[in-house]
């Protein structure tokens, strides 16, 4: 009888969920916790290289450091480990697979079962080498030692989801009140995300400079009043290098000494980012890595992914790598276009593309030609955003303070909203403002007025 062909038993493990979990830990730091409650040690994961890269995580982690592919791959290499896990490449290939998980503590458990049943398995076979020699009494005693040790696996390595605590009612009210962590004190909370809309030549990037400018400089950007200066990354997807000197050259002028070397970080990339792509995902990590900005303000968003803009699954990508830099303690702030008018109807002021745009920011507002600023979306929270601006002035763009224009600019809005032409009995009603001042503001715009309302001055008198 010939010798029997032995062959090695294959692994066990998951390789797609081992690295599924250590790119979600690169991407989303907030998600390291929750890993860590699932897998507390890096030999969990049967490559050695993947044991390597958990173990810098958690050390970064631990030193209340990020755990970006760049602050990893700067940690392997003071470490001299870089080159053991495959180098920046690598890296980078475990982020890119992360992007389309849905929950890495599921793949986390995946990892834990795999490991739970590998030292299940060298239990077997620890004892099945000693069967081979034993005495055929010792047997029984020896099956029972591998049952007890089976069983102590199972109840030591589990899949540690974290005990749920289960909160009452005056439980969850009678906990402090957290304070706002305001960037701009009053108008934008560190992680808020802004998307402003407005018809193309309307104003949009230069308020955006603007902004970006006055917060670096300690600035607020509509009362003028002095706040703390903020790290700024500016990053236009659309100008190139020359138009965007051109543009804020004025706004360092204007800015004067308040400026500080070293505030705004400008980047330039008008042939505009893929997101849809790992290369540009990783290039945009790093550059957020590098700046370190409290505020990030970019767009306008068509130019962040290829593909149809309508597109949910784009979409969802693009907000991914923006959620990414939000979770950094960076308030996002997006300019984009808003659709076309179609069949004669009035240009609608959401967002252009998928809908998940309009679930999307904390605020979302529109800014028309003549300065209105309307929220297209239901805010989750009360800021000081303003109603109205002017062009010109110390800056391109003005808040308006006269109580007068800011009552005008509201009668117009009340009959943007409103479906047929306007009394001044209506306006006065949706307004609350006394029919005597209507009157005064209309008299004032009246030109202005009857073509808006699209009736005779006889009628709206």
């Amino acid at each position: 009888m010939g010798d029997r062909l032995t062959t090695e038993p294959e692994p066990i493990w998951d390789l797609e969920a081992e690295k599924a979990v250590l790119g979600a830990c690169m991407t989303v730091p907030y998600i390291v916790g929750y890993i860590r409650a699932v897998l507390p040690e890096p030999v969990a994961f049967l490559r050695p290289g993947h044991q390597i890269i958990y173990t810098a995580i958690l050390d970064l982690y631990d030193s209340d450091a990020p755990t970006d592919t760049i602050a990893v791959k700067n940690h392997l290499q003071r470490a001299k480990t870089l080159g053991q896990v495959g180098g920046p490449l690598y890296l980078h290939d475990l982020m890119q697979g992360a992007l389309g998980v849905g929950d890495p503590a599921y793949h986390a458990g995946i990892v834990l079962r795999h490991y739970r049943n590998r030292v299940g398995a060298a239990e077997a076979d620890r004892i099945s080498v000693r069967l081979r020699t034993a005495d055929p009494d010792d047997g029984p005693e020896l099956l029972r030692e591998l049952a007890e040790r089976l069983i102590k696996t199972a109840d030591t390595i589990t899949v540690g989801r974290p005990q749920r605590h289960i909160v009452d009612l005056d439980e969850f009210l009678n906990a402090p009140e957290e304070e706002y962590d305001w960037l701009i004190p009053g108008l934008l909370e560190r992680g808020d995300r802004l998307m402003l809309t407005g018809p193309e030549g309307g104003g949009k990037s230069t308020l955006w400079r603007q902004i970006a400018i006055q917060a670096a400089s300690g600035i607020h950007p509509f009362t003028g009043e002095t706040i703390p200066p903020l790290r700024v990354l500016y990053l236009d997807l659309e100008n190139s290098e020359r138009q965007s000197r051109r543009k804020l050259r004025p706004l360092r002028i204007q800015a004067r000494d308040a400026y500080q070397s070293g505030q705004l970080t400008i980047e330039v990339r008008p042939a505009g980012l893929d997101l849809l792509t790992a290369e540009d995902n990783a290039w945009l990590d790093d550059l957020v890595a590098e700046a370190r900005p409290d505020l990030l303000l970019t767009g306008p968003l068509y130019r962040m992914a290829s593909g149809d803009p309508i597109e949910e699954k784009h979409a969802r990508s693009v907000s991914q790598a923006l959620d990414r830099i939000r979770n950094r303690g960076c308030a996002v702030l997006i300019e984009t276009h808003c659709p076309h008018g179609t069949g004669g109807q009035k240009r609608p002021e959401r967002p252009y593309g998928a809908s998940l745009w309009l679930r999307w920011p904390e605020f979302g507002l529109f800014l028309a030609d003549d300065g209105a600023v309307r929220h297209w979306r239901g805010a989750r929270d009360e800021r000081s955003f303003p109603t109205l601006l002017k062009r010109g002035g110390e800056w391109p763009w003005t808040a308006v303070t006269d109580k007068k224009l800011l009552q005008w600019a509201q009668i117009k809005e009340c009959r943007m909203q409103f479906l047929e032409p306007m009394t001044m009995r209506d306006v006065e009603e949706a307004t609350g403002i006394p029919k005597s001042t209507v009157a005064r503001i209309l008299s004032d715009h009246r030109v202005e007025w009857d073509a808006l309302n699209g009736m005779s001055v006889e009628r709206v008198g």
